[in-house]
């Protein structure tokens, strides 16, 4: 042995906690941020391999370009009692999507290779997690909406990665590939902390691929197959409750045993969406 809206801010983080940016509430050591330099297409720009940047999509079908890192996020707007209130009127209450697009990484192609040894990540180690490769997009709120409702999703796609994925909002595991570990915390929500200090050097996994209310389909590692994922109503209000008052984050984690040319890898563009409902300030 890697519509209501979206919008997603291109990263990757190589060896760090949990984000380019550290994410509130996430349940990570904060390790010295180690950046591979290797190559600019998957790094600040994500560029795709043909050279094209990757592109947010409105749901009016307006193309804009991908958001740029901002170390200086800004909290999403969330509900208080009077917007609550607002809500609750479906006068009011409006909708929009943005579908995100996770560049593919292919380390053989130029693309991120695993950092074995470096920051918190463990040498080789066959079998083991021992290197991650997190690409982190940002899901931008205008400041103008206060958010009432949230559906995060992916609509049926093909992929391949290897060794292993994790898919999670604000660091909160949706689904992974080898089972969500039971080591992982276990947030009132009922969605568990992604914490690679709890994963590194093990083969910890379990028989629960999608978290609580999650549906989900992913292929066997090193395989083509269809990728999607969809949360029901209630995992949803209970997912946007635990991140009230945060930035919002994606983040597609990829890991490696012992190959830096194959492992952390992610072979197909990943399509993400966040679909929300909100009422203007």
């Amino acid at each position: 042995m890697g519509k209501a809206w979206i919008a997603l801010v291109a990263g990757v983080c190589v060896g760090v906690g949990t984000s380019c940016s550290q994410l509130p509430g996430a349940a990570v050591p904060k390790p010295e941020s180690v950046v591979s330099s290797a190559d600019s297409k998957n790094a600040d720009s994500i560029q795709k391999e043909d050279g094209s940047s990757s592109v947010e999509k409105s749901s009016e079908g307006e193309e804009k370009p991908a958001s740029q890192p901002s170390p200086a996020a800004q909290p999403s707007p969330q509900p208080t009692a009077a917007v609550a209130a607002d809500c609750s009127n479906a006068a009011a209450l409006k909708s929009d999507s943005l579908s995100i697009i996770v560049a593919k990484n292919v380390p053989s192609a130029g693309g991120n290779k695993c950092p074995f040894g470096m920051a918190d990540n463990a040498p080789k180690t066959n079998g083991k997690y021992a290197a991650r490769l997190e690409l982190n997009r940002s899901i931008n709120i205008p400041a103008e909406r206060n958010l009432c409702g949230i559906n995060p999703s992916a609509a049926t796609q093909s992929i391949k990665y290897d060794d292993h994925m994790f898919v999670n909002l604000n660091g909160f595991v949706l689904l992974a590939s080898r089972g969500i570990p039971n080591e992982f915390d276990l947030d009132a929500s009922g969605f568990r902390k992604y914490d690679w200090s709890k994963l590194v050097s093990t083969e910890r996994g379990s028989n629960t691929k999608c978290a609580a209310g999650v549906a989900c389909v992913i292929p066997a590692t090193e395989t083509n197959g269809n990728f999607s994922f969809s949360l029901s109503e209630d995992a949803r209000k209970k997912l946007l409750t635990a991140i009230a008052d945060k930035p919002l984050q994606f983040s597609v984690v990829l890991t490696g045993d012992n190959n830096e040319d194959a492992d952390c890898r992610l072979e197909n563009d990943l399509t993400l969406t966040f679909n929300y409902t909100y009422v203007a300030k």
